[in-house]
């Protein structure tokens, strides 16, 4: 019996600035990217009784822009391997709330959706 085996999502952990708080990088079905933001913090607690998550999603198209912001900017159109540009936004920035940051003052269009029960 033949099965192929799924890969993986790969999802790039990314420190925070915030006490208790982390980030993930991963791509999306459709090749744009995705910024997880996760509050394991007391404040989410107390405010909303779990652990919160914001989500941040950026299109394919818009991801060339993010990339050449950074502070190393990455060329998207290059060859390497798309976990290994994930790899390389990650290691650009000291945490996920500067690559947020970033994000929120460059223009570049984005959805968010949160999520309470992270």
């Amino acid at each position: 019996m033949n099965q192929k085996r799924k890969k993986e999502k790969t999802s790039i952990r990314m420190s925070s600035a915030v006490p208790r708080s982390c980030g993930f990088l991963s791509w999306t079905k459709t090749g744009g990217l995705e910024i997880e933001h996760f509050d394991h913090g007391d404040t989410a607690q107390s405010w909303f009784g779990n652990d919160i998550a914001i989500i941040y999603t950026i299109a394919a198209e818009d991801i060339q822009a993010l990339m050449t912001l950074s502070p190393m900017p990455i060329d998207s159109t290059d060859t390497r391997e798309k976990d290994e540009q994930l790899r390389l936004l990650a290691s650009a920035y000291s945490d996920v709330d500067k690559l947020i940051a970033t994000l929120k003052s460059s223009g570049i269009a984005f959805s968010t959706k949160f999520d309470s029960w992270a």
